[in-house]
């Protein structure tokens, strides 16, 4: 009878996470996957870094560091044609970035650095001179990973592991998994007579292994004895471990005695199948002036109207990673220089002094930031006179720059923070509201912002000629042939002029017509509906002493005026 036993995440991804956590902290810049089947951990590796490998800069102060793996060449061995077929596959380089949509967030990363991926086909048995790690002359691989091999070697070909991988190629790290055998009993309840599993192929034991292609499994103690052993021979340092503990707990409180599903290990190589290279962005490595990089990230925020962005969301725009030439230190230290030079502006004193001839005070901080972005935009073009960006005839074809005020927040930072939670402030920016208004017409309308990206001038265009024909609707003067009676209009004056002018309300006779004319508002006010009988409207003028009152539209005069009334059908 089996006992159920579970991984989460399945032991394979568990040994992949491995040995990437272990790439990242080693830093190799070079890797051999010996073994790789259909490539799964070199597409991984394949994938390129968020930005260029950087150091974090003193101002920042203490920070969780973020490690990013950054090989330069990534090679691949297997005896199996049909898995290098696929492995070949998932290497190869992709399609380049659109970089028509720099201002869109895109679901990966830019590539900074190139990459070189080999694949090759062969046997470790036959040594491949080109897999000898020199540092010196940067050739061979300072890596070699080899998972869930070692268990497969013919009992003649397994002496020559070690001494061709760690003797031969000295390689600068070796990662190696199997399985382990003490783990096996985790998969039967102890008192069962034989354990579930597959006989020992060799027969030169009585075990039960995993895999009926496995040649043999060791425990704990065996695997260790042969690692130390190794690492003593070929003069390496050894770290033991493991990965992979059941979801399940076990009833019989065997768990922590049988340790991990896998522990640590190995890799191989031969002919070289395909070659290929990940080539950078053309701008890695060359970042812009650090006004045209503050100037992007300015843009940003303006077109997603906030005043703050952290660093993560700010790189997200391919603008951004393009200018800082891939390096996020040159963005920081664009924002950093920036608000340093303001400071420093703001605190300086005027020459003369309070005390100088002019006996003037210095100048407010207010005035010197405006001074220094007076002073940028004027080298970068428009000023009349002509320059790098702009033309003699005062034509700026440069970046118009606003005002800006930059800032680096650390003050929320948490331990665990990376650098990418650091916040970017632009303290001149005022995001923009969206406000309700009243139009001439007397309709409510939004005032959306009119200079950011999506605006649609001809929208606005037929929104405005709509409003106006509106406003001319229902201020019009009466036609003179237009029949009261015949339209539902029922009509009384007294032939006073009953105007309020405190708040604009007037009717009475039109002088030019002879005609009587309706109310004309002047301020935000309900609109009467010809097509509503039931709104009820009351309005009274304390000046004039005048009421309106109603239903269905209907305003009378209910002082002591003489009696005058309109009725709207």
């Amino acid at each position: 009878m089996a006992l159920p036993v579970t991984f989460s995440p399945p032991l394979f991804l568990q040994r992949q996470a491995w040995l990437i956590r272990t790439i990242r902290q080693e830093s190799p810049s070079s890797l051999l996957d010996i073994g790789c089947g259909e490539g799964a951990l070199l597409a991984c590796l394949s994938l390129p870094s968020s930005t260029l490998p950087y150091t974090l800069p003193p101002y920042l102060g203490p920070l969780q560091p973020f490690d990013e793996i950054h090989l330069k060449r990534i090679a691949g061995l297997d005896l199996s044609a049909d898995d290098l077929a696929s492995a070949i596959t998932e290497t190869a380089p992709s399609s380049p970035p659109d970089e028509s949509h720099t201002h869109e967030f895109s679901l990966g990363p830019m590539r900074w650095e190139e990459t070189e991926v080999n694949i090759y086909h062969g046997d470790f048995q036959d040594p491949n001179p080109s897999f000898i790690y020199s540092p010196q002359n940067k050739t061979g691989y300072e890596c070699i990973v080899s998972t869930e091999v070692i268990e497969h070697l013919e009992p003649d070909t397994l002496p020559l592991f070690a001494p061709i991988l760690l003797g031969h190629y000295r390689p600068r790290l070796l990662l190696l998994t199997t399985p382990n055998y003490t783990y096996n009993q985790r998969f039967t309840p102890p008192h069962l007579p034989s354990p579930s599993g597959i006989p020992d192929p060799t027969h030169r034991t009585d075990r039960m292994f995993r895999h009926p292609d496995h040649k043999f499994e060791w425990t704990e103690e065996e695997w260790r004895d042969w690692c130390v052993g190794a690492a003593e021979r070929w003069g390496y340092e050894v770290e033991i471990g493991g990965v992979g503990k059941c979801v399940e707990v076990d009833e019989w409180g065997r768990d922590e005695s049988i340790g991990y599903a896998s522990q640590t290990a190995l890799f191989r190589l031969t002919s070289l199948l395909a070659h290929h290279i990940h080539t950078p962005h053309p701008s890695s490595r060359n970042p812009h002036p650090a006004e045209e990089i503050l100037e992007g990230v300015r843009r940003q925020m303006k077109l997603w109207n906030v005043a703050e962005m952290t660093v993560q969301e700010v790189w997200a725009q391919h603008e951004i990673s393009i200018l800082c030439g891939g390096d996020v230190v040159a963005l920081l230290d664009a924002i950093h220089n920036s608000s340093n030079s303001s400071n420093s502006c703001s605190s300086s004193s005027d020459p003369s002094g309070p005390s100088g001839p002019s006996g003037s005070s210095q100048p407010s901080s207010a005035e010197l930031t405006t001074s220094v972005t007076e002073t940028v935009s004027e080298t970068r073009g428009g000023n009349g006179h002509g320059d790098a960006n702009g033309d003699a005839d005062g034509t700026d074809h440069g970046i118009k720059e606003e005002e800006a005020e930059w800032e680096i927040d650390t003050s929320n930072k948490k331990k665990e923070d990376t650098i990418w939670e650091i916040v970017l402030r632009n303290k001149k920016y005022v995001p923009e509201e969206r406000t309700s208004v009243w139009t001439d017409a007397g309709s409510s309308s939004f005032g959306l912002p009119r200079d950011g990206e999506g605006y649609d001038e001809d929208e606005d265009e037929e929104e405005e000629e709509r409003e106006e024909r509106e406003e001319r609707e229902w201020t019009r003067p009466l036609d003179p042939e237009f029949s009261a009676a015949e339209h539902g209009f029922v009509t009384e004056t007294d032939g006073a002029d009953h105007t309020s002018e405190e708040n604009g309300w007037g009717w009475g006779t039109n002088p030019s017509s002879g005609w009587t004319t309706e109310p004309t508002p002047t301020e935000p006010t309900p609109t009467p509906s010809r097509t509503s009988p039931d709104i009820d409207l009351e309005r009274t003028d304390e000046s004039t002493g005048v009421s309106w009152s109603g239903v269905a539209g209907k305003q009378e005069d209910v002082s002591t005026s003489p009696s005058t009334s309109t009725a709207w059908s």
